[in-house]
């Protein structure tokens, strides 16, 4: 008798464990799937598109293509012309810059109103200056910031550049056409950002 007590006892010991676990497993079923609802139901009604204006160290406009409502793909350019008159012999001198970006954008927190935000991607700039001076950078950047979302359809925030490139500037001078080879390292600590999704 003493040997069939202890081994109901150690039966029922056995059949606690497997409800116990059971039940966790169901738990954590449970849990993960309301967060897949939620995160699906994030993404579902999350704006797919985004125009963004930026102010300061890289001034532009940017398209913004959501992967989800965490990443988006970042396509940025910006531009600038001048003509100077008035020069010896009733001359002109025009210039332009033209710069391009595309990378990759992480927004922490996808529900919060205050997001946190990093981004990497290429660079790449050309332009024409004083007449024979032209130029050409690529390179890589990083970005880190944040931004803060009124809706989910209108944001304003704030960003950091770091830029690494290589470039080349010829230019023609009395003794011919010359080339000035350089790597470049620019720091951009503030940007504004303002934006709209849709």
């Amino acid at each position: 008798m003493p040997r069939l007590v202890l081994r109901a006892k150690s039966a029922n010991r056995s059949i606690l464990c497997a409800l116990f676990l059971a039940l966790l497993a169901f738990s954590t079923a449970e849990a993960q799937d309301a967060e897949t609802a939620r995160t699906a139901s994030v993404a579902s009604t999350w704006p797919r598109w985004g125009a963004e204006v930026s102010f300061g160290g890289a001034s532009g406009v940017a398209l913004l293509r959501f992967r989800s409502p965490a990443h988006a793909w970042v396509l940025a350019a910006d531009a600038s012309f001048a003509q100077r008159s008035g020069l010896p012999g009733d001359e002109s001198e025009q210039s332009w810059n033209v710069g391009t970006r595309l990378g990759l954008r992480r927004y922490a927190g996808d529900t919060l109103r205050f997001r946190p935000l990093a981004g990497a991607g290429v660079v790449g700039r050309v332009g024409r200056f004083s007449g024979d001076f032209r130029s050409w950078q690529a390179g890589l950047y990083g970005e880190f910031g944040a931004t803060y979302f009124f809706t989910r359809h209108v944001s304003l925030g704030a960003v950091g550049d770091l830029q690494a490139t290589y470039g080349e500037r010829d230019f023609t001078s009395f003794n011919g056409e010359s080339t000035i080879r350089e790597w470049t390292l620019n720091a951009s600590l503030v940007r504004l950002m303002a934006a709209v999704y849709f």
